[in-house]
């Protein structure tokens, strides 16, 4: 939805004149009859019994049904009632169609996903569900068609933009499962940048910018792989006159690379007051107005078939991601693994129209694509094809690329996440989870017996005569993906002898299996802060698991940044401010609290050196590869080694000591600050806004959430940075869900003149216990079969 607001401002003249002044008198009106049902009867088709819908004081709808058929569709229902516009958005975002809605400007983009096939992807994958899935998303489907015709207006963002919403399709589900995919686990990024510094570099300084462990690591087996590497000499690079050996003069996209934030952990019944297993899950995600996720408590069935799941879904998809069913709970963290390659293509040289493959020549294919573009001319593009996908970009040396991922193969997305509501033991839920083929996770899991596991899910390739760093040609015999992993490969930690499991982004495996999956994984000081945390703990219970959710410590991520700063700033320091800092510094404790000084000049500090670091390698590498950009999601470790051996010339031009440069930077650093450095929560803010007050300022003041300080940062399990943060965090035993606690930023409704538009926000700002399950009904409202 953030980068659909780009659309917006290609119009931006017609959101004005439609808001501003008469506009909003236009749009409070119409508001009032786009909200969403609260009470009456509704007929739908195709229900198979009655369906009660009731609300709390928070809009968390308690929805109950004799069939898990017939919830599907009363959650498309709600679900389109308050959220349709965000549905529509994501489901155009991967199939290539916000251009259609939003104007020009998203044509380069509706044109990018065009190439990766992902609406032909989704049709695809829906035809190849098993026939029980296909159902319930037609189910759902009915539903979210049905929500959209009984509101007595068009959502107000339809108002803002002048037009209509389109039908759901059962397949647009599997569109919003390939946006996820497309946030969660598109690295194609990464090949560009090694191949960028291969072409610039020597090897020795590749594999020292690109390497794959740190010190910080803490998988949940091995652990013994990271061994410090030598900080390249100057006979390989010397930072102070810009000068890398090797190469010619290329060109290459600029590129970014975003880090994950994600935290799941579970502890056995072995370290509770009880013999309860508890969960911890807290997905980290891009933050705006309103959230990914929507609240819900689906029930169906009687007696022993009763069933009840509570968690969060995201509309567009009847899917509880994250939530417990009474036996089972289960939570979610994003896998920062390798899940694409870039395919050289090899053009005949002798016929241009065909392309080298296994066993000899094969002629391109061509598919034509229409986009439409509203105010603007329909755009014809013709996309040359291969076997393995369309021609999209070239290489370092102009060579045709494909992009082969495995969220746009529809034989390597499937739903079996669905199948988890049904789960009632861990064996059963290991299975499940370990043969959903979504965006990889890795996925704890608790039951009701004190027992917990975590698996890695999706479909992870099996690369042969590649190794998916670089761009490769796929054309020589057996080389590519043969396939996925073995099943004797994927991770799997079941009853572990420390009592718990956790993921948090970083490697959790040992090798050979950690370079099978990824080769670029975040630093591990989550992931070891959880080990520090629950290593020999006991008598926990839910409110424990919150607060270890909420912590900020991040010292071990911030001591060499801390080391330099107090080596370069003497004690006797002359310079008033640069005394005051070191005296911020020394006083820190360790956290990101919103009280804190020491963190912020830290932070700074940290940004500017590895800035200066980063800009000297773009420049080396630039002489050869246009409009690079280094970014690297283990980049942490290589800036440690630096600072562990301070070699000159790893320095900046004109300085003769890192203890000079340092005091140079921090002067710098200083000067954009408070005397003794401005309080952490002063520059850690959270910044939650609607994709439309973007375009349009005037609108903040009723879409955006209240800009609130918080505690957080990047290096902590309580992840925070601007519009970065905790999406949902849920603590909950199966079981015992009465005891369960659940926030989340902004609100359950989408509809700014909604009350419920933003009245959770503030306990997730403050990180308060709020329950999981819905409280008593305040509204209700029933939909019936047809006669």
């Amino acid at each position: 939805m953030r980068r659909a607001v780009r659309g917006f401002i290609a119009f931006g003249s017609i959101a004005a004149l439609t808001v501003v002044g008469a506009g909003v008198i236009t749009l409070r009106a119409v508001g009032v009859a786009s909200l969403a049902r609260d009470s009456g009867t509704v007929v739908l088709e195709g229900l198979g019994a009655p369906v009660s819908v009731s609300r709390d004081d928070k809009a968390i709808p308690v929805i109950q049904g004799e069939s898990y058929s017939d919830v599907c569709r009363a959650i498309g229902f709600v679900h389109a009632q308050e959220r349709f516009f965000q549905m529509d958005m994501m489901r155009r975002a991967s199939s290539g169609e916000l251009a259609a809605l939003l104007g020009a400007a998203l044509v380069e983009r509706d044109i990018e996903m065009r190439a990766r096939g992902l609406g032909r992807a989704a049709r695809d994958s829906f035809e190849s569900l098993p026939a029980e899935h296909q159902r319930w998303l037609e189910a759902y489907a009915a539903g979210v068609n049905a929500g959209l015709d009984d509101l007595k207006a068009w959502p107000p963002e339809y108002l803002l933009l002048r037009a209509a919403p389109t039908e759901w399709r059962p397949s647009d589900t599997m569109l919003i499962v390939s946006t996820m995919a497309l946030i969660l686990s598109d690295s194609s990024s990464l090949e560009r940048v090694v191949e960028g510094l291969e072409a610039a570099m020597p090897d020795e300084v590749v594999s020292f910018l690109t390497q794959p462990y740190s010190r910080l690591d803490a998988p949940l087996e091995g652990g013994d792989e990271y061994t410090p590497l030598d900080v390249p000499g100057p006979d390989l690079i010397d930072l102070r006159t810009g000068r890398a050996t090797k190469g010619t003069r290329i060109s290459a996209a600029d590129r970014d690379e975003t880090v994950m934030g994600s935290n799941t952990f579970a502890v056995s019944g072995s370290m509770t007051t009880d013999g309860r297993a508890i969960l911890a899950s807290d997905p980290h995600l891009g933050l705006t107005a309103p959230g990914i996720w929507f609240r819900a408590q689906l029930q169906w069935g009687d007696g022993a078939d009763a069933r009840r799941v509570a968690g969060v879904t995201i509309p567009g998809t009847p899917l509880v991601v994250v939530g417990s069913n009474g036996n089972i709970a289960w939570g979610p963290t994003n896998v920062h693994g390798d899940f694409t390659d870039h395919i050289v293509i090899e053009t005949d040289p002798d016929d241009p129209s065909r392309y080298r493959v296994p066993g000899g020549w094969e002629s391109f294919g061509s598919r034509i694509e229409t986009i439409e573009v509203r105010a603007g001319e329909t755009r014809r593009i013709e996309l040359r094809e291969t076997r393995w996908g369309a021609i999209r970009g070239e290489d370092s040396l102009g060579r045709p690329l494909v992009l082969k991922w495995t969220g746009s193969d529809p034989s390597m997305i499937n739903l079996r996440l669905l199948d988890i509501a049904e789960a009632r033991t861990l064996d059963q839920a290991i299975e499940v989870l370990g043969s959903w083929w979504g965006p990889p996770q890795n996925i704890a899991a608790a039951d009701d017996t004190g027992r917990v596991a975590l698996v890695t899910s999706g479909w992870l390739p099996n690369r042969k005569g590649i190794d998916g760093r670089t761009p490769a040609s796929w054309a020589r015999q057996g080389a590519g993906w043969d396939g996925q992993l073995d099943e004797s490969q994927r991770p799997v930690f079941q009853d572990p002898q420390s009592g718990f499991v956790y993921a948090a982004n970083a490697r959790i495996v040992a090798e050979p299996v950690a370079s099978l999956i990824g080769h670029a994984w975040p630093i591990g000081t989550r992931a070891g802060r959880i080990v520090e945390l629950l290593t020999d703990a006991t008598g926990l219970q839910e409110s424990d698991l919150l607060n270890y959710q909420l912590d900020t410590d991040i010292e071990p991520a911030m001591e060499p940044w801390r080391r330099l700063v107090l080596d370069s700033i003497p004690e006797s320091e002359a310079d008033q401010d640069l005394r005051a800092a070191r005296e911020s510094i020394l006083q820190w404790n360790g956290t990101a609290d919103v009280d804190q000084r020491g963190v912020t000049i830290l932070e700074a500090f940290r940004d500017a050196v590895r800035a200066d670091l980063y800009a000297s390698i773009n420049t080396i590498v630039r002489e050869r590869v246009d409009g690079f950009r280094y970014r690297w999601t283990g980049s942490d470790e290589w800036t440690f080694r630096v600072l562990d051996e301070r070699p000159a010339h790893w320095l900046q031009p004109g300085f003769e000591s890192w203890e000079e440069y340092a005091r140079a930077a921090l002067v710098r650093v200083l000067d954009r600050m408070s005397t003794g450095g401005d309080r952490w929560g002063k520059v850690n803010t959270a910044i939650v806004r609607h994709p439309v007050s973007l375009a349009v300022p005037a609108l903040g003041a009723g879409l955006d959430m209240p800009e609130s300080p918080v505690p957080g940062h990047w290096a902590a399990l309580r992840v925070h940075r601007s519009s970065f943060g905790a999406s949902m965090r849920m603590v909950v035993s199966p079981g015992r869900e009465q005891d369960g606690i659940l926030h989340m930023p902004a609100g359950q409704s989408g509809h700014p003149l909604s009350r419920h538009y933003g009245d959770m926000h503030e306990d997730w700002i403050r990180g308060r216990p709020t329950p999981l399950l819905a409280g008593p009904a305040v509204s209700s409202f029933e939909l019936r079969p047809a006669d």
